[in-house]
């Protein structure tokens, strides 16, 4: 498991720092970007790993309504959101 993890890291940096480069020129701004999309490289990393560990015990249908749930709260959620309040009118009060 440790073989993994060391040969993992440098894949990470790498891909990062390349995809950092494709979007900014100067190079604090590379490795800013380059730090974001390496902690959500471990992030999902991580997310997997948890699913992988949780699927055995809880099993199938309970672990499709977390991931179900998880991903609505985190990418759908905001924008139907926003949509939603974007709808009503708001009142102001004037004096």
């Amino acid at each position: 498991m440790i073989k993994d993890i060391v040969f993992a890291i440098p894949l990470i940096i790498a891909v990062c720092l390349v995809w950092a480069a494709t979007r900014h020129e100067k190079m604090p701004q590379i490795f800013r970007h380059a730090l974001v999309f390496a902690l959500k490289i471990v992030a999902g990393m991580a997310v997997l790993l948890l699913a992988l560990v949780l699927w055995p015990i809880i099993g199938t249908p309970w672990l499709s309504a977390l991931i179900g749930g998880v991903v609505f709260l985190t990418s759908l959620g905001p924008r139907v959101w926003k949509r939603m309040s974007a709808k009503q009118p708001v009142a102001h009060r004037t004096r």
